[in-house]
C-alpha cells in the first residue's frame, strides 16, 4: 500500500496510518477529513477547524493535493534542469583539477626518485 515506505531506508522507521485510523485515534470526532490547513500543514475535518482552528486559511484536502504534488513537480524539474546540469558541470571540473594534480604528483615523484638515484 505505501510502495515507497517498504523501498526507502530512510522511510522504513515511519508509521503510516489511513487517513480513518489517524481520525479514530481521537474519540470526539464524527466528520471526516476532508480540509487542509496551510498554516498547520495538516488535514482536518470541518469539526476540528471549526473548533481548534478558526480563521486558519484552508482549502479541500483534493485541492491542497493537486497543489502540493504540482509545487513538487515544479522543484523536481527545477533540480533536474538547473542544479543537476550544475552540479555535474562543477563536478567535471573537480576531475579535472584532481587528474592535473595527479600528473603533477607523479611528475614531482620521478623527479624526486631520479634525484636520489643519481646522488
Amino acid at each position: 500500500m505505501y510502495k515507497i515506505h517498504d523501498r526507502k531506508v530512510v522511510f522504513r522507521s515511519h508509521i503510516v496510518k489511513k487517513m480513518l485510523e489517524r481520525q479514530q485515534n481521537k474519540p470526539d470526532h464524527h466528520s471526516k477529513v476532508g480540509m487542509f490547513l496551510y498554516p498547520c500543514k495538516k488535514p482536518l475535518c470541518t469539526e476540528c477547524i471549526v473548533l481548534s482552528h478558526n480563521g486558519h486559511a484552508f482549502q479541500r484536502l483534493s485541492t491542497a493535493y493537486r497543489n502540493i504534488r504540482d509545487q513538487l513537480q515544479k522543484k523536481k524539474e527545477e533540480i533536474q534542469d538547473k542544479l543537476l546540469p550544475k552540479y555535474r558541470e562543477l563536478l567535471e571540473g573537480e576531475f579535472q583539477k584532481r587528474a592535473v594534480l595527479s600528473q603533477q604528483a607523479n611528475k614531482k615523484q620521478k623527479q624526486i626518485e631520479e634525484h636520489t638515484h643519481n646522488t
